[in-house]
Parts: C-alpha cells; sequence; structure tokens
C-alpha cells in the first residue's frame, strides 16, 4: 500500500496494491485477520475482513486508539483537507459543515439532472438513429454521465454530453483534466522531481491539476461573491457547494473552514461523485449484460412502478427497490473504497472474533504506529456475512432501504459515506431509465459463452488488463521508456527483441500496461491482426499517428510518416521513381564502389582483410550507393565526404544523426543546449545535414526548371530518385505537389532507410555467413556456376542468384529494421484475433478510440505460426521466393510495404555476389571461441532508430 509497492501489480512472486484483490477466495482461508510483514521496505501491518475488528478501528469516536495517520490519506490531501482526510475534532468540523448539504432537496435535483442527462445522452447522433449500441466500455457514458451530474448538483455549472477534451483555446477541459488526475492518484505519492519530468505523461498531469485547481479556486472565488452579493440565495439552492460556502460563512471559530479546505472538499465531492458511482454503474450493467434473468426481474418491477407514468419520479425510487438491489449487489462485488487504513495512536489491544462456529473473541496486542487494514473487498466476500459471496445476487439486497448498516461497502458507523445517498439516487434514476429502454448485452468474443465473458471481463479496474503481458515502469516507446534498455527487472524499448524468444508464450498478442507513465498497448506478432490494423485503407479504423513517427518527422513530412490520403499523395509522385532503370543504375554502381574498394591500400594485394566491425564496410557503401542512386552525389571511397565549406563529413553527419536520433526527438531544448561533446556533435550533425538537404533541393530546382538536367533520355545517370521527385512533384499541380519541406522530409528518409537498413542487414548477412561454412559454400557455388562463362555479374543476372537474395532475405527476417508498427485506433472498433494454432476460428476483442496496437515485426519474425525453427539462420526457407512474394513480410506488408525493397535486394545481391567471388568471410574468434560462441555473443540486436547488429568483426580471406 506504499511506495514502491503501491505501483506494482499482484503477481507469483509479488503481493502488490491489488493483492487482496487478486486474492479474495484465498487470502483469508486460515483466519479473518492475516499479517502483512515487507521483506524489503515498508512497516508490517494487519489485513482484516471481520466487521468487529473494523468497527474497533474506524469507530472515528473520542476515545478511539486508531487514527488515519499519515499515509491512509495519501492522494486525497493534494488539494486540501476535507471530510474524507481528516481525522478526530477536524473531521467532525467538515461533518458539521459538509453534512447540511446533503438533503432531500438535494437527492431530488439529482434525480431531475441524473434524468435530464440522460435525455441529452439519447439526443446525440449516437443513439438517436441507432436501434443498437456497441461499447467496448460502458464506462465511457457512466463517466460522463455522473461528471455531468456532479457538475450540476454540486457546482451548479452544466457540461455538454458531446464536450470536447480540449477547448478552442487549446486548454484541457475540465472532463479530461479530473479523467487524469483520478486515473493517475498514484503519482501523489511522487516526489515532485518525477511530477516535473519534461515528458508528455507528467505534462498531462500537471496541466490537469493546474486545469483543476484553477477551476476550483474560480468557483469558491466567484461563489463566495455571489452569495455575499445576494446574487445566489443559498437557502434556496440545490449545489451542494453553495451550501458549503453559506455554512462555513455562517460558522465562526474553529467550525470555519478556509479556502484550501473549501477546495479539498470540492475535490473529493468531483472525485468521489464521479469516479467511483460511474465504476458501479459499469459493473452493474456488465452482470445485468450476463443474467438475462434478473434483467427480466429488473425490468418488470420498472414496468410495473411506471405503468401510468411514463417517466420516474423521484418519489418512485422507495418502490424500485429491485433497480437499487442490482447496484448495491454491483458495489458488493466492487467495493470501490476497497480499503480503510488505520493507525494505533498508542499500544492497545484489539479483539479479535474467534472463527465461525466458536464464540468468544482474542486479544491481540498493537504496538503504537502499527497499521490495520480494514480490507472492505474481504468483508464483501466474507461467507460469515454474505451466503455464495462470489455469486451475483441482488435477492440479498430486496427489501433493504437505503440508510441500511448491513450494507457495508460505503464504509460503516458514522464515517460511512456522506454521499451514499447520492450515489444511488443517481443510479436508480439512470438505471431505472435505461433498463425501461433499452436491453444490454454482452459484446463476446467468437464462441464465448456469457460465463467466460464474465470470467473475462468482469474483473476489477485495480487488476488493470485482462490480456496477458508486461507492465514496465514506462512505456518503451516513448519518453522516458525509450531511452531505457531492458533489463531482467524493466521492459525498455529493446524489450520486444531481448524477449523475443518468451514474449508471446501466453498469446500472439499480449498488452503492456506502464505503471508510472505512458499510454496501454497491445503488443502483437500476429500477420492476420496486422493485415487489420496496418493495411491503410480508406476505411481502415487505424491510423499512424505523428507521434509514432516523431523520429521521422524531423525533416519534414515523408512517405515513411505519412497517413490517408497525405500517404497517398506522397505514394503518387515518389512510386515511378523506383523502376528498374533505378535498379539497374543501383547494381552498376554497386558494382563499381566495390572495385573502389578493392582498389585501396587496405584492400589491394591483400591475401587477408581484417575488421573489427564489418559495419565500417557496409555503412559507406550503402551510403555511397543511395548518394550516387539517389542524389547524383558520388563520393571518394578513402576521403571524407564533405558538404561544400562545411566542418563536418555528410557520412558522419548521417552517422550521428542515427545514433542520436531518440534523443534529438524527445529531448527538451534546454537538454539540447548543454555543454557536452555528446550534444554538441548531434546538433552540428542536424545543422549540417540539414544545410545540405536545402542547398540540394534549392539546386536541383533550379537545374531541372533550366533544363540542365534532362529526365528524358537514355543516360541512367541523370535519372536519380531525387531527381526524379523533384521532376514529378513539379508536373503535378495543386493537391498532389510537395513543399521544399516535405521534399526534404523524403530525402532523410531516403538516406536513411537506404543506408541505415540496408548496411546493418548486409552486416548480419555476412556474420552468419562466417558462422556458417556450409551455407557459404552452397551460395559461393551458385555464383561460380553462373559466372562459369562471364567475369562480371550483370543486372540481367539478378533473378538466377536466389541463394544469394536468400541469405539477405534470412538476415532481413532474423534482424528485422522496421522492428515495430505503431497504429493507433481512431473510434472504437473491434479487430479479430486469431486463436492459438491448433485451433480454429477468432476472437473480437474491443479496442477504443486512441488505443494503440504495436504491430512487433521481430515476433512476427520469430512466430513459429509462420516459420519453422525461426530460431535458426535458414536462408533455404527462400530458396525460389520471388522479390515481389508476400510471404516476405520483414519490408512489411500491404500497400505500406517499404517501396525501396527492390533497391536495397538489388544492392546486397550485387554486393554479396562480388565479395564472395573474391573473398571467404570468417569469424575472427577469441582465444578458445567456438563458431556457436561467437554467434552468441556478436550476432545480438543494437537498437537505435532501427533495429540492427552489434558490431560484426570478420576477416576475408581472399580465394584463389
Amino acid at each position: 500500500m506504499a511506495l514502491p509497492g503501491a505501483f506494482f501489480r499482484t503477481s507469483w512472486w509479488n503481493k502488490g496494491a491489488d493483492f487482496h484483490w487478486a486474492r479474495r477466495f484465498d487470502l483469508y482461508k486460515t483466519g479473518e485477520n492475516v499479517s502483512i510483514v515487507p521483506w524489503l521496505t515498508g512497516d508490517p501491518g494487519i489485513f482484516t475482513s471481520n466487521l468487529d475488528v473494523a468497527r474497533q478501528v474506524v469507530s472515528g469516536s473520542h476515545k478511539t486508539d486508531f487514527n488515519k495517520g499519515a499515509f491512509g490519506t495519501g492522494p486525497l490531501l493534494m488539494w486540501g483537507m476535507n471530510l474524507f482526510a481528516a481525522d478526530g475534532d477536524v473531521w467532525r468540523k467538515h461533518r458539521r459543515v459538509v453534512g447540511p448539504a446533503f438533503n432531500n432537496k438535494l437527492y431530488k435535483s439529482v434525480w431531475n439532472q441524473t434524468q435530464m442527462t440522460y435525455n441529452e445522452m439519447l439526443a446525440t447522433d449516437q443513439w438517436s438513429t441507432n436501434g443498437q449500441i456497441a461499447l467496448p466500455a460502458v464506462q465511457r457514458i457512466t463517466f460522463k454521465l455522473t461528471l455531468s451530474v456532479i457538475a450540476v448538483c454540486g457546482f451548479g455549472f452544466s457540461i455538454a454530453w458531446d464536450e470536447p477534451e480540449i477547448s478552442e483555446d487549446g486548454s484541457m477541459s475540465v472532463q479530461e483534466a479530473l479523467r487524469i488526475v483520478t486515473d493517475n492518484s498514484a503519482l501523489a505519492f511522487a516526489p515532485k522531481w518525477v511530477k516535473n519530468l519534461p515528458f508528455k505523461y507528467f505534462r498531462d498531469y500537471r496541466m490537469g491539476q493546474e486545469q483543476l485547481s484553477k477551476f476550483l479556486k474560480e468557483q469558491v472565488i466567484r461563489r463566495r461573491a455571489a452569495i455575499l452579493h445576494d446574487e445566489i440565495d443559498a437557502s434556496k439552492s440545490d449545489t451542494v457547494f453553495d451550501l458549503l460556502i453559506k455554512a462555513r460563512e455562517n460558522e465562526e471559530g474553529k467550525y470555519s473552514m478556509n479556502n484550501e479546505e473549501l477546495i479539498g472538499n470540492a475535490f473529493i465531492m468531483l472525485f468521489a461523485g464521479h469516479e467511483t458511482a460511474a465504476q458501479s454503474l459499469a459493473a452493474t450493467l456488465g452482470f445485468l449484460a450476463v443474467h438475462d434473468e434478473i434483467q427480466e426481474e429488473v425490468y418488470q418491477e420498472i414496468k410495473s412502478v411506471l405503468s401510468d407514468h411514463p417517466d420516474p419520479r423521484f418519489e418512485d425510487h422507495t418502490e424500485l427497490e429491485k433497480v437499487l438491489a442490482v447496484f448495491y449487489e454491483a458495489l458488493r462485488m466492487f467495493p470501490p473504497g476497497h480499503v480503510l487504513i488505520r493507525e494505533a495512536a498508542k499500544d492497545t489491544v484489539i479483539n479479535v472474533p474467534k472463527p465461525v462456529g466458536q464464540e468468544g473473541t482474542i486479544p491481540i496486542p498493537i504496538p503504537k504506529g502499527f497499521q490495520v487494514m480494514v480490507d472492505m473487498v474481504g468483508i464483501q466476500y466474507n461467507p460469515r456475512y454474505f451466503d455464495e459471496p462470489e455469486k451475483f445476487k441482488p435477492s440479498r439486497w430486496y427489501g433493504t432501504s437505503n440508510e441500511s448498516d448491513s450494507f457495508t461497502a460505503f464504509s460503516i458507523g458514522p464515517r460511512a459515506c456522506i454521499g451514499r445517498k447520492f450515489a444511488t439516487t443517481q443510479a436508480v434514476c439512470f438505471l431505472t431509465l435505461l433498463l425501461r429502454d433499452w436491453v444490454v448485452k454482452p459484446i463476446l468474443r467468437d464462441g464465448e459463452t456469457k460465463e467466460a465473458w464474465a470470467n473475462r471481463v468482469l474483473d476489477a479496474s485495480i487488476a488493470a488488463n485482462n490480456l496477458p503481458g508486461y507492465r514496465p515502469m514506462f512505456y518503451p516507446l516513448g519518453p522516458p521508456g525509450a531511452f531505457l534498455k531492458s533489463t531482467r527487472w524493466h521492459n525498455g524499448v529493446d524489450m520486444h527483441w531481448v524477449r523475443r524468444f518468451q514474449m508471446y508464450r501466453s498469446g500472439e498478442s499480449v498488452s503492456v500496461v506502464p505503471w508510472l507513465g505512458g499510454p496501454s498497448a497491445i503488443y502483437t506478432s500476429n500477420l492476420d491482426v496486422t493485415r487489420q490494423v496496418a493495411s491503410g485503407g480508406h476505411k481502415s479504423d487505424f491510423i499512424k499517428s505523428e507521434a509514432a513517427s516523431k523520429i521521422l518527422l524531423g525533416w519534414g513530412m515523408n512517405l515513411v510518416a505519412a497517413d490517408g490520403e497525405v500517404w497517398r499523395r506522397h505514394r503518387r509522385i515518389m512510386g515511378p521513381a523506383f523502376n528498374n532503370d533505378l535498379y539497374k543504375l543501383v547494381w552498376n554502381k554497386t558494382r563499381k564502389i566495390y572495385y573502389e574498394m578493392l582498389a585501396t591500400d587496405q584492400w589491394s594485394n591483400r591475401h587477408e582483410v581484417s575488421v573489427s566491425a564489418v559495419q565500417k564496410i557496409t555503412f559507406k557503401l550503402a551510403l555511397f550507393v543511395i548518394a550516387t542512386c539517389g542524389f547524383g552525389i558520388s563520393f571518394d571511397w578513402e576521403e571524407p565526404s564533405r558538404s561544400e565549406n562545411r566542418a563536418m563529413p555528410i557520412q558522419q553527419a548521417f552517422r550521428i544523426i542515427s545514433d542520436t536520433g531518440t534523443f534529438a526527438t524527445f529531448a527538451p531544448k534546454w537538454v539540447k543546449r548543454l555543454p557536452f561533446k555528446y550534444i554538441r556533435d548531434s546538433n552540428t550533425a542536424h545543422e549540417q545535414l540539414g544545410k545540405f538537404m536545402r542547398d540540394e533541393v534549392m539546386k536541383r530546382r533550379a537545374q531541372i526548371a533550366s533544363g540542365e538536367i534532362d529526365l528524358e533520355g537514355d543516360n541512367l545517370e541523370t535519372r536519380t530518385i531525387f531527381n526524379l521527385i523533384m521532376k514529378a512533384g513539379e508536373d503535378e499541380e495543386g493537391k498532389y505537389s510537395l513543399d521544399d519541406e516535405e521534399v526534404i522530409g523524403n530525402v532523410f528518409v531516403m538516406l536513411f532507410a537506404g543506408h541505415e537498413t540496408t548496411a546493418h542487414t548486409l552486416a548480419a548477412a555476412l556474420g552468419f555467413l562466417a558462422v556458417y561454412d556450409d551455407i557459404q559454400d552452397e551460395v559461393y557455388d551458385q555464383i561460380k556456376s553462373l559466372l562459369s562463362d562471364q567475369t562480371e555479374p550483370t543486372f540481367e543476372d539478378y533473378a538466377k542468384l536466389d541463394k544469394v537474395l536468400a541469405v539477405f532475405y534470412e538476415a532481413t527476417r532474423m534482424f528485422p529494421p522496421g522492428h515495430v508498427l505503431i497504429r493507433e485506433a481512431t473510434k472504437d472498433t473491434v479487430i479479430q484475433v486469431p486463436r492459438p494454432v491448433g485451433e480454429e476460428g477468432t476472437i473480437s476483442m474491443p479496442i477504443p478510440k486512441g488505443f494503440q496496437i504495436i504491430v512487433d515485426m521481430v515476433g512476427v519474425q520469430y512466430n513459429p505460426r509462420y516459420f519453422e525453427e525461426p530460431e535458426k539462420f535458414k536462408p533455404s526457407r527462400w530458396h525460389g521466393v520471388s522479390n515481389e512474394s508476400e510471404a516476405f513480410t520483414a519490408f512489411s506488408i500491404g500497400p505500406r510495404a517499404c517501396l525501396g525493397r527492390k533497391v536495397a535486394t538489388t544492392e546486397a545481391v550485387c554486393f554479396l555476389t562480388l565479395l564472395l567471388r573474391d573473398w571467404a568471410v570468417k569469424p575472427i574468434l577469441r582465444e578458445g571461441e567456438t563458431k556457436q560462441a561467437w554467434r552468441d555473443r556478436v550476432l545480438d540486436g543494437a537498437m537505435v532508430i532501427t533495429l540492427g547488429v552489434k558490431d560484426v568483426p570478420v576477416t576475408f580471406v581472399r580465394r584463389h
């Protein structure tokens, strides 16, 4: 219940903040009181599920030996002292001021406002014209309802049903601010420096706090002034807030409340009157959805009560006992105030009843400072008080009045929830209206029974997510999680690589729910799910959000980052540049660059050439090929490639940008101004490359406009990607043209995709060939056979070199550069998830708007559903597979598959053919190291912007 345990979920190895829920059926098997003794940090305590013990420690009387203690009030004190957090005389003061506001006049107002809000909901487009409404989360309506009611009845202001989360002036709405603050209430425990971290999650939390604080302060000032100047007659007002202010103004001395206390109580009203009622209503509707007979019984009662009037009246609430009973039973099974924490103010003794069937009590000494946790979940599931507690049985409450002490889910004694009748009035009215007009049914997965649905769905929100998965500290793909590597205690940005052999053991889709910061998501390794979310069609319910492509948007919108119509515009302009003329140019330039490399001192007249990282060769090759074929710029193998009048070589600038992309994207501006070499180099590289690309765009645009560059002739040298894109942009008009920023954005992506990804994959391919002599010999034999009557491979030979291509394909499969595809739901939708291998059919999975699906391309490539023995390097799986085959998915799938795929494979096949014709590749082994040990040590993933391989040390031995 304390830091850091409050942030952890219960698992097989840990009892977390929710352990009394997760263990509700077995926690008290040995007795109604259990000790909790942390072995690392924190104070020991007792959890109790016994009402007699509960009454001893939570009575709230003057003579009690227990108080709430500092910890028991944590998140509730963030706005100021209030009725819920107070204790002793302070609590009595607050109770005296707050109590009179909760009266029949208020409850009648609550009833009327609930009815108005329900009718407002029905008037929306979603409800007014549809006979069936499907909701992936019914909380979407219950939260709106309860906030609207508490806003009017508590504060006298209205919130429209369709109010946007962000207002026109860019500020956060009260509705959204309250949602963020309540959803992240655990941050109340976090130190200030954590809350001030410069990441979106924390910024949103701070903004939510600021908006709520501003709203509450303004309400206090405005309402107090209005009451003092008789603009509002508090004696006639229906709102709780007005009555609180009036009561405060009437009191003097020890019973008056200051502004901070008023704001504290206002927040608690918003929180308790919104969060708890909404969750309980959602649970009620869930239970009714699976218990048709109970729903029908309640409906018949409603029909009977409303037989002579169409709309329910406040006076009807006492006759709607079955409606109240289903709400009570849902509250029993999901008590919102799930634990009451009390601390001994002095050494004392509590009397613990003996087990059921035995009379008498046992005295237990409690030392000063010791905590007793009243487990309200345990009480509600205690068979001493409730027969068959695991069953939803509203009938146990039939005939129970709204004020009965037998109902304990609202706490007990004088400290029982003051807003109890507020909540039940609202619930009875809403449920009566809804069940009068609608039948509630569960959204079942394919082949799922109602019982299975109940087991899957009706679990406490405190337990977070029903889908098995991981609970990292931060969202792995955003700050600060993107800066962290995976370890045995944390799942970071590379979790899907590090855990690739065990991540999907429980299923091909897993949840990733950060417990401190960032959005929840589903990672999937299933291609059918991938096709549903990554298709990019006009009717797709998923988009590639700009936030998911932030690293690639640093230079401007581009083909890889774009979505929807913007993507189609970029694809229309860029597509024609990728044709056979380009691929022939790539082949010829790759061959030319290879011979330039051989002419250097390092290679000429050498029998062996050793390199500590083969990437030194592959990165140069890939950069030079894309520079020549993409931009018409030639570099010398031994000379640094510099932009004009620039100190840093373009090659070095691009290497730095690749290595520092995450930092440059997510680091705040003040960090980028720090005087460290890493940061200075990153800034310089961005400036140099930016200047280079802007200069090239201006120069090429002028050359094409003047006719200096002829793109219509037979000269392949001028038909570079850059020139063709510039020309296409000039030919297009209106919505299909690209501006300079978009051209630069696509230039960067070409440099990046045509350099970084190909270089890493070539390095991996050479690493695998160094380990597996038999595969290298097989590839060499094909090359030798093809070249038996010629000396040089030509572009026309490309299709015949299928074993060379297969090596590159298999290396790409094992190290897919585009390691994740991030998609976001544009609306509430449903995806069909295939059942496990060996089972037919699919499972329907509701996905709420804004939820992320992360296609794990590493997981896809290592999924045994698609690849037999996926952990093995087996190029033979690609023998005979054409370059256009959809069986190869590491370049993505569907219409958004990588446009430069054949550029990469053409370059790779040409280079590997030439290199393996002339040289054998050997690993540089450490003393006593085997090839398998070398593979395990060297051929591991390196996560930068893309997924690559660590430095690959090899020796090239000249063939005779």
